[in-house]
């Protein structure tokens, strides 16, 4: 006999919907998986039960509930926010100080993640107090693993600085140096937009490239062809070989790539796929990775150089696909290749916002002491075009509103406070600070804000 509880999960103290958050029912450890709108079903026999509620962010809650035969009751449960912080920042290329858009900056451990935005600018909510490591992503440039801790009631600027990759291919231009060779009679590799192949239902050569804005990378036989093995690799190997990196000024390279692998049909154990590093030129090889496992995806393989060569002045890397000894399927693809330094220009905090140069001109407030339903606003005045940073902190030095972030044109400029925190939240009363960062220094402002 089997009854139910239905219900939602919100955050207490506002109502709001906490998507994500897992009800277990403890004693059979059936569960459920709040939707969108914070709402649950949950099935169970009959009788008295205990209801666990956990997600991320919040302290873990448990109540008893009742289920009767038949029918369904409602259950709703509130969670308390843990304590924590707001963490935001810019994610910024490393020599030229401009944002990079678009980068995926993710707290490892936790579902927290965000891509930046046009600006470079992210911003991930609200945090729990921690130790994190927070590892950004932006394909072209290294990818820094930083520490992050988060003191309740303190917001965090986090500003990443990213060291673009020593050599980067995307693959929609021309070869630029990648060789080809082998004895295949067909499913050589080819630079262009692949045509999908079938195997029933499930795809065996890629109909796209991985790279978002792209629409090429290296595949083994570019067309589809009326059958599905009609221009896989056959009899043979095909090798794609890339131009000579120098990596003597590298501190900790690594290299990674995006990779396309099947085989299904024939003999599946012989037809490995395998990638090889040299360090002489290609007079020599060592296996980064040799597998038969198919993968139809464009899996991420990530590896530092020095665990299988020197990093010299002469580094290679080659990939092959192979179809030797009794026939197979066998289809590849290698897209958005990158030899990067671990050790790279990264950071906590923003990189110089440049070279001293003649001080901006910023006025007091105005109005000031100022009501949130009017604003204030300062009037500021650059002059060249040059990155400048703007906030509001509180008497305790706590970031409360971020106004500005990034390069402006010369000339006069306004900035505006609406009286409301980061999170959209109304301020208290009471005296804040406008701090300003630019190229000829820091300026600070004393406002009065009245309820």
């Amino acid at each position: 006999p089997l009854g139910g509880i239905v219900g939602s999960v919100t955050e207490a103290g506002t109502s709001t919907p906490v998507a994500g958050a897992k009800l277990t029912l403890q004693e059979s450890g059936l569960s459920a998986v709040a939707d969108s709108n914070g709402t649950y079903t949950l099935q169970d026999t009959a009788g008295p039960k205990t209801l666990g509620v956990t997600a991320f962010g919040f302290s873990p809650a448990s109540q008893p509930v009742t289920i009767n035969v038949g029918t369904t009751a409602p259950v709703s449960v509130a969670l308390n926010r843990l304590p924590g912080a707001a963490v935001e920042g810019q994610v910024l290329d490393g020599q030229t100080a401009l944002p990079v858009p678009g980068a995926t900056v993710q707290i490892l451990g936790t579902p927290l993640v965000q891509a930046s935005d046009a600006g470079g600018a992210y911003a991930l909510g609200a945090v729990p107090a921690g130790t994190y490591t927070v590892q950004t992503f932006a394909f072209g440039y290294n990818r820094p693993d930083l520490d992050l801790t988060v003191n309740a009631g303190q917001d965090e600027t986090l500003d990443v600085v990213l060291s673009p990759g020593l050599q980067v291919e995307d693959f929609e231009i021309a070869n630029a140096g990648w060789t080809v060779t082998g004895d295949a009679t067909t499913g050589m590799w080819e630079r262009g937009d692949p045509q999908a192949t079938f195997e029933g239902t499930e795809m065996v050569q890629p109909e796209d490239d991985h790279t978002p804005a792209g629409t090429d990378a290296w595949i083994t036989g570019l067309a589809a062809g009326a059958v599905i093995g009609q221009y896989d690799v056959d009899n043979g190997i095909t090798v794609l070989t890339s131009p000579v990196v120098d990596l003597t000024g590298a501190v900790a390279p690594r290299v990674t790539y995006r990779r396309w692998y099947s085989t299904g049909l024939g003999n599946p154990t012989t037809d490995v796929f395998s990638v090889e590093a040299s360090s002489d030129g290609g007079s020599s090889w060592v296996t980064l990775e040799s597998t038969g496992q198919r993968q139809t995806e464009w899996a991420l393989i990530d590896r530092a150089v020095a665990d299988l060569v020197v990093p010299t002045a002469q580094v290679r890397f080659r990939f092959t696909a192979r179809d030797t000894g009794v026939g197979s399927i066998t289809e590849a693809g290698i897209d958005d290749f990158m030899v990067y330094d671990t050790a790279g220009a990264v950071g906590t905090t923003a990189p110089p916002l440049g070279p001293d140069g003649p001080p901006v001109q910023l006025s007091a407030g105005f109005p000031n002491p100022f009501r949130a339903a009017d604003g204030t606003r300062f009037a500021l005045a650059l002059p060249s075009a040059q990155r400048v940073e703007a906030a509001v902190y509180d008497v305790h030095g706590r970031r409360v509103a971020s106004l500005q972030r990034g390069r402006l044109p010369a000339g006069p400029h306004q900035i505006h406070w609406d009286g409301r925190t980061t999170h959209g939240t109304a301020a208290a009363a009471g005296v804040y600070f406008l701090k300003l960062r630019s190229v000829g220094g820091s300026e600070s402002r004393k406002i009065v804000l009245l309820r």
